[in-house]
């Protein structure tokens, strides 16, 4: 009659916030977050140094070594840019695959770890059964005198006993 078996139901052993915090450490790896973070504190950087720095320092030893020739400045001034981005796009690929490596990791540590657990629930007597109660034991007290509404009430805890 709408009553509950009671049963076995999951319960979080987060609040929402963990739960909001514990849903983003599981999605996917971005790597273009941190390539930009990448680009923006050692890439950019990196290549100023080298504009500012490196390429004028090339250019003085070529002159202070007599060898002016623009064409073997050059040279070394390509060389050195291709190093120089040639060291980024390696440092760039570590830094990339540490942070899937890592992702991966965590996402497989927080898989297997206990956020929830099983409640058993209490069996739930019928809302109808407790309006229908004090009904049918006074209609069995009215027709029966009082023996008949103690037995009516017996046979309705009966049926009004939750399954379990």
């Amino acid at each position: 009659m709408g009553g509950s078996k009671g049963g076995i139901e999951q319960q979080s052993l987060l609040t929402p916030e963990q739960e909001q915090a514990f849903s983003g450490l599981l999605k996917d790896f971005d790597p273009s977050m941190l390539t930009n973070m990448f680009q923006t504190s050692v890439a950019d950087p990196a290549r100023q140094q080298f504009q500012e720095q490196t390429l004028p320092g090339i250019q003085e030893r070529f002159i202070a070594g007599g060898g002016s020739r623009s064409g073997a400045v050059n040279r070394a001034g390509v060389q050195a840019g291709s190093n120089l981005e040639s060291s980024l796009s390696g440092q760039l690929a570590t830094l990339l695959a540490q942070g899937q490596e890592s992702s991966d990791d965590r996402r497989s540590k927080l898989a297997t770890s206990k956020i929830t657990e099983n409640i058993r629930t209490a069996p739930q007597e019928s809302p109808w059964m407790s309006l229908l109660k004090p009904v049918v034991a006074g209609a069995a007290t009215a027709f029966g005198g009082p023996l008949g509404g103690a037995a009516a009430s017996g046979v309705m805890n009966v049926f009004s006993k939750p399954k379990t």
